[in-house]
């Protein structure tokens, strides 16, 4: 349970549309901290629109990042273990790639964001659940590492696009790294796989 937690909990539907429509609106938006005007020397047009891109993608993961490292924290029940082992695993493998997304943007000649408040502005993740159960918790994490797997394939799809090969690698391999853990997650919840 969540410190946090308000009196009234919110229906599973008003959470999923609030959560769709962040997404929405987020979905090839490159706002950023970058203010508009400026271009540091050195970095072109590219850089700035890629820089944007990754900012994006950074916020995801330092979202996605805390929400994990609750869920190891406040997760009950006969999967306790499990499940802490996991999250425990992913938010340290988290905390690589966030520390690269950073310094990707900082090698293109622009300022990392680094404030809940931009994180919060440029994310497609929502904090608008409170997952009591861990199934709950489960079910709300597939959703949203299904979300950033979306926004690192679009981010992969730009840095293509933008002739950055080094970028489209680096999102390549952090994308790997979501694959895999929506795949651990998903497991866990049971009823995802076919025969071939």
């Amino acid at each position: 349970m969540a410190i946090y937690q308000t009196n009234e909990r919110t229906n599973t539907n008003t959470r999923n549309k609030n959560h769709a429509q962040k997404r929405v609106e987020h979905v090839g938006d490159t706002r950023s901290v970058i203010p508009p005007q400026s271009l540091p020397e050195g970095a072109s047009e590219l850089d700035k629109q890629i820089s944007r891109v990754l900012a994006g993608i950074l916020a995801d993961n330092y979202l996605l990042r805390l929400k994990v490292q609750e869920i190891h924290w406040n997760v009950e029940g006969p999967l306790f273990d499990s499940i802490h082992k996991m999250t425990e695993e992913y938010y340290t493998v988290l905390d690589g790639d966030i520390d690269e997304l950073a310094e990707r943007i900082r090698m293109k000649k622009f300022f990392a964001p680094a404030n809940f408040k931009t994180y919060d502005s440029l994310s497609i993740l929502s904090f608008d659940e409170e997952a009591q159960t861990a199934k709950e918790m489960i079910e709300h994490l597939t959703r949203d590492i299904d979300f950033v797997v979306s926004r690192f394939k679009d981010g992969i799809e730009a840095a293509e696009e933008a002739k950055d090969p080094g970028t489209a690698d680096l999102l390549t391999a952090f994308l790997q790294h979501h694959e895999k853990y929506l795949w651990m997650f998903s497991s866990l919840l049971g009823g995802s796989s076919v025969k071939l």
